[in-house]
């Protein structure tokens, strides 16, 4: 294994948690992160799955991540799971992501990445052909006014006939009572009602809290009005998982 000198600071604990996880080789029940939503809920996910190979991948993410063409732009890359994938399969591929941990387990792993997000991309003089918000990464819209800038942003580094290739959540298959409540805070608030205050934790760590959508299908298609995308292809196998083609206008 080579040696780590971490570049994740006090408050990245997503770099942090995938450092030590890429000490582990990804090994299952090793590192856990932790989700803390802004009411107080709490989830527990296994950092293996920043580290799965496509064999391991739902069906619906694999058949996504086959249509990919040209140049790759992979935002939110994590550890770059999919970016690696691609890179195997002899793609280009630049990988962003807002925690300098991520990138730097990224780039241990030969995937070029840089810091930065999706509405602020640091790709002078490239532009690109496929974007990945993959992972649930349409959550990086973080909300109905939020995502205009990012689609804009990401429309700038994007060539003629480009495609965003991603996959979310549908917030209403869950009619748990507790995110019902929440979601109905949401909509009293002016949100929409699928976008989430989180923050994520490990060990002593804690993120700022940022929001992140979780939005069907009619929301998808009325936050893409009025922008350069336009929804090509929504799949998914009727849980709250999907992903979504969307096409260059």
């Amino acid at each position: 294994m080579t040696a780590l000198t971490s570049h994740a600071g006090s408050h990245d604990p997503m770099g942090a948690l995938l450092l030590d996880a890429w000490k582990h080789e990804g090994a299952p029940g090793r590192v856990f992160e932790v989700m803390e939503r802004s009411d107080g809920w709490i989830g527990v996910a296994d950092s293996a799955t920043y580290f799965t190979r496509y064999e391991e991948w739902a069906d619906l993410d694999r058949r996504l991540m086959d249509r990919t063409r040209g140049k790759v732009l992979d935002i939110g890359c994590g550890a770059g799971r999919h970016s690696r994938h691609l890179i195997e399969e002899g793609y280009e591929v630049l990988a962003i992501d807002t925690s300098p941990g991520a990138v730097q387990v990224a780039n241990l792993q030969k995937v070029p990445a840089l810091v930065g997000s999706a509405a602020s991309i640091p790709a002078p003089g490239s532009s690109f052909d496929t974007i990945l918000l993959m992972g649930q990464n349409l959550g990086l819209l973080e909300g109905r006014q939020h995502a205009q800038s990012v689609l804009a942003e990401i429309h700038r580094v994007a060539r003629p006939g480009a495609q965003i290739l991603a996959s979310g959540i549908d917030p209403y298959i869950n009619d748990d009572p507790v995110r019902q409540a929440y979601r109905e805070r949401n909509r009293a608030a002016g949100r929409l009602p699928g976008q989430m205050s989180l923050r994520i934790r490990y060990r002593h760590m804690a993120s700022p809290y940022f929001d992140y959508l979780f939005c069907s299908r009619e929301e998808l298609e009325d936050i893409l009005l009025g922008t350069a995308w336009h929804l090509e292809q929504f799949s998914t196998t009727g849980s709250a998982g999907y992903t979504a083609v969307m096409s260059a206008a």
